[in-house]
């Protein structure tokens, strides 16, 4: 396969049939070979209806389901699932950040190992745009600098290039992109940033107190995976 796209989703029964839609639409145009990959996780709204629903008219959409493990394991365990494809593209449910300029990384991806969408114009809770700023400096303190945007959820990767990150990683991991982002510095990979405009959130609630708690959870982790990598 050359590419799987990953797309963990929770409770957007209401968006994810015109946003998955939409992906398969610029993916056609481009005449790629994919397989595109929802996984549910433990949503208690429609969503798991919807996406079958997809799957059933399209077999190249493949649907998940799973328990509630957070988004961050969800994405993970899509990596794990598809290290067999040559590429893999990570993209959220939420429609901010729209296919339209996928062709921009697709285009260059033989020269890199690792494409990532840097969100522009994104109007956030001042929580986590706090925390986007630690864990950039965190990453560059730990691994070394050469992405801005460590934890864009817009990023195409050459699987071959991971697939030894993907598994060193906790299954429980909060934040497995800046991580990812962080080994790519680390090895020094091959890496492209292109600014990419990132929409306004339309559904969701901030929770403060669940944010600060995962970025602490994550910087723990990435300590822990840093600490891996030297043994």
């Amino acid at each position: 396969m050359e590419l799987s796209v990953i797309m963990p989703v929770y409770n957007e029964g209401a968006l994810i049939g015109g946003v998955v839609e939409g992906w398969v639409e610029a993916l056609d145009a481009l005449g790629i070979g994919f397989q595109f990959h929802v996984y549910n996780d433990g949503s208690r709204d429609d969503t798991a209806e919807v996406i079958d629903r997809l799957s059933q008219a399209d077999g190249r959409i493949v649907a998940h389901h799973k328990a509630n493990t957070g988004h961050g394991a969800t994405i993970l365990k899509g990596y794990r699932d598809n290290c067999n494809a040559q590429w893999l593209f990570q993209t959220d449910s939420d429609g901010e950040m729209s296919p339209a300029h996928f062709h921009r990384l697709w285009q260059q991806r033989q020269d890199y190992d690792i494409l990532i969408g840097s969100r522009e114009g994104r109007n956030v809770h001042p929580t986590r745009n706090a925390i986007t700023l630690a864990s950039r400096g965190i990453a560059r303190g730990l691994f070394g600098s050469g992405i801005v945007d460590v934890n864009s959820p817009y990023r195409l990767m050459r699987s071959s290039a991971f697939a030894d990150c993907f598994y060193r990683l906790p299954e429980d991991i909060f934040a497995p992109n800046v991580a990812i982002s962080a080994t790519a510095c680390l090895k020094r990979l091959r890496i492209l940033e292109i600014p990419v405009a990132c929409k306004e959130r339309r559904q969701g609630t901030t929770a403060t107190k669940k944010i600060v708690a995962g970025a602490i959870k994550s910087l723990f982790q990435l300590l822990r995976y840093r600490i891996s990598l030297l043994a």
